[in-house]
């Protein structure tokens, strides 16, 4: 609960020169839990906005659930790996994430891809502070961009031409006449 109060009361307005303008108070209620405490957060789901990109931003998004009956602290961070070369891209640090019982909480981070090419995997690493406990999700993206499309369909496209043109023509080499 949260009490403002924006004019200064009578006896404030005689006392000295300095007035107050406003106050601003706050009650916070706290929630114990009997018995042993746990935390028992979970990722309901580790997703992207969509699988193809041409270019960065990514924008990830997950949502964490917290069954447990304490406030869930957790930290971790975003591995991004090419596939197709084998080689770690990049990682998004996530720093302390608050999640408060029977809570759910949609969180997003941005990952600036450059020059995407190929098969992505992302992975989600997240540690509870309170117990140690490790969770893990991943999903993975595919890195294209429109130049690269588009030479690899001209390419194609010549081929097919070229392939239909020797089919339809026979070339044949006139010998000269000999006399």
């Amino acid at each position: 609960m949260v009490y403002v109060q924006t004019v200064p009361s009578k006896e404030e307005k005689k006392v000295g020169v300095i007035k107050p303008i406003s106050r601003l108070a706050a009650v916070i209620y706290i929630t114990v839990p009997s018995g042993v405490l746990h935390t028992r957060t979970i990722i309901e789901s580790f997703n992207i906005d969509k699988r193809f990109y041409r270019e960065g931003p990514v924008i990830f998004k997950f949502v964490l659930k917290n069954k447990g009956n304490v406030r869930g602290r957790l930290s971790g961070r975003i591995i991004v790996i090419n596939t197709i070369r084998k080689k770690r891209v990049g990682t998004v640090s996530i720093p302390g994430i608050s999640i408060m019982p029977n809570a759910r909480k949609e969180i997003s981070f941005k990952y600036p891809l450059e020059r995407p090419f190929g098969k992505y995997k992302a992975e989600l690493l997240l540690t509870e502070k309170l117990d140690n406990r490790k969770s893990r999700a991943s999903t993975w993206f595919y890195g294209l961009p429109w130049a690269v499309l588009g030479m690899i369909s001209l390419i194609g496209a010549l081929t097919g031409l070229l392939l239909i043109l020797k089919r339809k023509f026979k070339i044949v080499r006139k010998t000269p006449d000999i006399k």
